[in-house]
C-alpha cells in the first residue's frame, strides 16, 4: 500500500487562507484578487468576464478535470491539512482530538488496495448478488429489492424516512419515483439522446462480463425497464414543488393501489414498524410501476436488479472496471480526458464517506471560537437586513408580512460544527476490502434512517460534514447550516474587509436565508410544516415577481442553443437575487452605523470591492460536456449567469459602476423578488 501523497494538493492550493484566528492590529485582507481581473472588458458589459476573465485565462483544464473553480479554493487550502491528519494515522500516530483516526487509515487504505484485488471483487458481488439468483416468483422479489436497495443500489423506485411536511413533530414513511441509472429522465425520453443510450448497452455489457460472469444481464430489458420508470417520472422542476409531491395515504389505500409488488414484505425486510400512513410523492409512477411489474418477465426484472446492483458497486472494485467507468461517467458525461491520480481519487471519498470523522481534528486545531464569532455577527446583520426587506416589501400585506416576520424569527441557525458529532465506531471499517467498507457504511445510513421513523424529531446530526466548502437551508427544520469548511477565503476571514466578508460569506448567508421565501421555501411557516400562510393576492404577486426571473434566465445560452430551464433554477435564482441584496444592504447599514470602510484595493472602493467579491467566487472553468448534463439536472444557475443575471438586477450595482441605460449588465426591466 503506498503512503499517502498530498504534494500535488499543495501545488493546487492557490490560496492558503484559512479560518484560524488573527492577530490584533493586522492589516485588513480581501478575497479580491485583481491578478483575476481582466481591464480589457467594460464591467458594466459582462462583469463576469471583467471580473474572473484573468482567472479563466490562468487556470485551463488539466486533462484529468471536468471543471476548476475559485470556489475550490478553501477546499484545496484544507487538504493539507486533512491529508497530514490522514498521513499522521497511516503512520500510527493517534492523538486524542481524533479518536475515528484509524478508522480513516483503514478506509483510505483499502481504497488504495482496491484496484488490484480483481479476484475478491468479482466473488464478492457474486455473494451479493445472490438474493437475485435466489428469486423464483413475484413473491420473493420485495426481500431481493430491500437487500439491493440496502447495499444503494437505486431500484424500481426510492424509499426513505423523511420528516412529514404538514406536520413537523413526526416522521413519515416515503416512497418516491426512482430506479434509472443515467442523470436524467431526458437521456430516456428524448430522441436526440439516443447515442447516449447505445453508448449505455455496450457499458452494461461491458461491466456485466467482467464483474458477473455467467450471470444473465440482458441489455435490453435494463434499457426497456429503466426507460419505462423514466417515462414514468416526474421531470426535476415539477419533482421539487413541495405541494405537488405531498400526497399522504394510508398503508391500506398504498397497497390497494398497488397490489403488484409485496410492499409489506419489503417494509419489513426495509426494517420499518407498523406505520399506519404514508407519503407517497408521485402517485402515477407507482401506478405504472404496478403496470411494468405485471407485464415483465420475471427474469428480465432479475437482469435489471443484477444490473442496478453491479453499476452501484463497479466503482469500489479493481482496474479493468474502474477504466470502463470513467469512460463511460466521466469521459462521456463530463468530458474529462484523464482518470485522477488513485491516491487523490482515494482522498476524496474519505473526504466524503468519512467526513464527520476528519472534521473532528480539523475543527478542533484549525476552527477558533473567535472565527465563529465574527460569522455569528455578519449573520445577524444579514438577518436584521432580511427584515427591514420584509418591512418594506409593499407588495406584501399585513397577514402575510406578519407570518413571514414569525417564520424569519423562528429561522435557526448552526455555524462552524455541530454539538454532537458522528460516529463510524462498531461499522467494522477495516484496512481489507474495500468493497465491504463502502457496503458498510452505506447500510448503516439506511437502516440509521429506517430506524428514525420511531425516533423523535429533532435538529440532529448534520446532513454535510464540517470541512465541507457549502452551506444549506432545511425547510422541515427552518435551519440554515454554514461549516467550518466555507469559513475561509474567498468567503470569509477574520482579517478580512467588511467588504470582502460580506461579499462573500454574507451573500451565502443571506442566500441559505432566502431559500425559506423562494418558490418551494415559502410552502413552510416558522415551524417547518407545510401550511399555506400567503393570502391569495399576495401569492398572485409573488408568481408574478418570480416569472420575471423564469423569463430572464430561461433566455440565456450557456452553449448555443441550450439555455437555462428557467423553471428548474428558480429558487436558486430567487436566493441568488434575494442574498446578494440583502447581504449588500447589511454591508451598507454597517458602514452608516460604524462608519465608511474603506477599500483594500488600490483602483475601487469598497462598494466595488464587495460586487468584485461576490463575482470572483463564481469564477470557473467548465467543460461543454459536464455544462450540458448541468443544463438538465443542476438548480443552480451556470456560474456566469449567477453573476450577471443577479447583478443586473440590482440597482446599487449599476450605481457603484455608473453603468447607464443600454449597458447589458443593467436591465431595462429588473426583477425583485425579496
Amino acid at each position: 500500500m503506498s503512503t499517502f501523497q498530498y504534494c500535488t494538493v499543495i501545488a493546487l492550493a492557490a490560496v492558503a487562507a484559512g479560518c484560524g484566528e488573527t492577530n490584533a492590529g493586522e492589516e485588513l485582507a480581501t478575497s479580491v484578487d485583481v491578478t483575476a481581473l481582466d481591464r480589457s472588458v467594460a464591467p458594466c458589459e459582462d462583469f463576469y468576464a471583467f471580473a474572473c476573465g484573468g482567472w479563466v485565462k490562468k487556470h485551463p483544464l488539466p486533462d484529468d478535470a471536468s471543471v476548476d473553480a475559485r470556489f475550490f479554493e478553501p477546499f484545496y487550502a484544507e487538504a493539507r491539512i486533512l491529508s497530514q491528519i490522514i498521513e499522521d494515522n497511516l503512520n500510527g500516530i493517534h492523538r486524542a482530538d481524533d479518536p475515528e483516526g484509524a478508522l480513516v487509515a483503514n478506509f483510505y487504505t483499502s481504497c488504495m488496495d482496491a484496484p488490484g484485488a480483481s479476484t475478491a471483487a468479482r466473488a464478492q458481488l457474486q455473494t451479493l448478488l445472490q438474493p437475485v439468483n435466489d428469486v423464483t416468483s413475484t413473491q420473493d422479489l420485495p426481500r431481493a429489492v430491500a437487500r439491493l436497495r440496502e447495499l444503494g443500489a437505486p431500484v424500481l423506485f426510492s424509499f426513505y424516512v423523511d420528516v412529514d411536511p404538514v406536520d413537523s413533530r413526526r416522521r413519515l414513511a416515503t416512497m418516491d419515483q426512482g430506479g434509472f441509472s443515467l442523470p436524467d429522465r431526458e437521456y430516456y425520453v428524448n430522441p436526440e439522446h439516443a447515442p447516449t443510450l447505445e453508448r449505455y448497452r455496450s457499458h452494461i455489457l461491458t461491466l456485466s462480463q467482467e464483474l458477473a460472469p455467467g450471470a444473465t444481464v440482458d441489455p435490453d430489458a435494463v434499457l426497456r425497464i429503466e426507460t419505462a420508470l423514466a417515462r414514468a417520472s416526474l421531470d426535476r422542476a415539477t419533482w421539487s414543488d413541495p405541494i405537488v409531491t405531498y400526497n399522504r395515504t394510508t398503508r391500506a389505500d398504498f397497497l390497494a393501489s398497488v397490489p403488484e409488488f409485496g410492499w409489506e414484505d419489503f417494509w419489513f425486510e426495509a426494517g420499518v414498524g407498523g406505520f399506519t400512513e404514508l407519503n407517497v410523492t408521485v402517485p402515477s409512477f407507482f401506478d405504472a410501476l404496478g403496470t411494468l411489474l405485471a407485464e415483465e418477465p420475471l427474469e428480465d426484472v432479475k437482469s435489471y436488479l443484477r444490473w442496478q446492483l453491479i453499476e452501484t458497486l463497479a466503482g469500489f472494485t479493481h482496474q479493468a472496471v474502474l477504466d470502463e467507468e470513467f469512460d463511460f461517467h466521466a469521459r462521456l458525461f463530463y468530458g474529462q480526458q484523464e482518470a485522477q491520480p488513485r491516491w487523490w481519487t482515494c482522498y476524496l471519498d474519505t473526504v466524503d464517506r468519512m467526513g464527520h470523522a476528519l472534521a473532528r481534528p480539523y475543527v478542533a486545531r484549525h476552527f477558533g471560537e473567535e472565527s465563529r464569532s465574527k460569522a455569528q455577527d455578519v449573520l445577524r446583520k444579514v438577518r436584521s437586513a432580511f427584515r427591514k426587506r420584509l418591512e418594506g416589501s409593499a407588495w406584501l400585506d399585513v397577514s402575510t408580512r406578519t407570518e413571514a416576520f414569525a417564520k424569519l424569527d423562528e429561522v435557526n441557525e448552526s455555524i462552524g460544527y455541530p454539538d454532537t458529532w458522528k460516529s463510524y465506531a462498531g461499522l467494522g471499517i477495516g484496512p481489507g476490502s474495500y468493497l465491504d467498507n463502502q457496503n458498510r457504511l452505506t447500510r448503516d445510513a439506511y437502516r440509521s434512517n429506517s430506524a428514525s421513523l420511531e425516533a423523535p424529531v429533532g435538529q440532529g446530526l448534520w446532513a454535510m460534514p464540517p470541512i465541507e466548502v457549502n452551506a444549506y437551508y432545511s425547510p422541515a427544520g427552518n435551519r440554515m447550516v454554514f461549516p467550518a469548511g466555507i469559513l475561509q477565503l474567498p468567503f470569509f476571514a477574520l482579517s478580512a474587509s467588511p467588504a470582502s466578508n460580506f461579499g462573500g460569506i454574507g451573500t451565502v448567508m443571506g442566500h441559505e436565508l432566502t431559500h425559506g421565501f423562494d418558490d418551494q421555501g415559502r410552502h413552510f411557516d416558522g415551524t417547518g410544516r407545510l401550511r399555506d400562510w400567503w393570502t391569495a393576492p399576495v401569492e398572485e404577486r409573488f408568481l408574478t415577481r418570480t416569472q420575471c426571473l423564469v423569463d430572464q434566465y430561461s433566455d440565456y445560452q450557456p452553449l448555443p442553443g441550450e439555455h437555462i430551464d428557467g423553471e428548474l433554477t428558480l429558487g436558486e435564482n430567487i436566493a441568488d437575487l434575494g442574498g446578494l441584496r440583502v447581504s449588500y444592504e447589511a454591508f451598507r447599514a454597517m458602514a452608516e452605523a460604524e462608519g465608511e470602510a474603506q477599500s483594500t484595493l488600490a483602483d475601487f472602493d469598497a462598494k466595488q470591492e464587495f460586487f468584485l467579491a461576490f463575482a470572483q467566487i463564481w469564477c470557473e472553468n467548465r467543460r461543454p460536456d459536464l455544462l450540458r448534463v448541468d443544463l438538465l439536472t443542476d438548480p443552480h444557475s451556470p456560474a456566469k449567469f449567477r453573476v450577471n443575471g443577479t447583478l443586473s438586477n440590482l440597482p446599487a450595482f449599476a450605481d457603484a459602476f455608473q453603468c447607464s441605460a443600454g449597458d447589458k449588465m443593467l436591465r431595462a426591466e429588473t426583477c425583485e423578488v425579496w
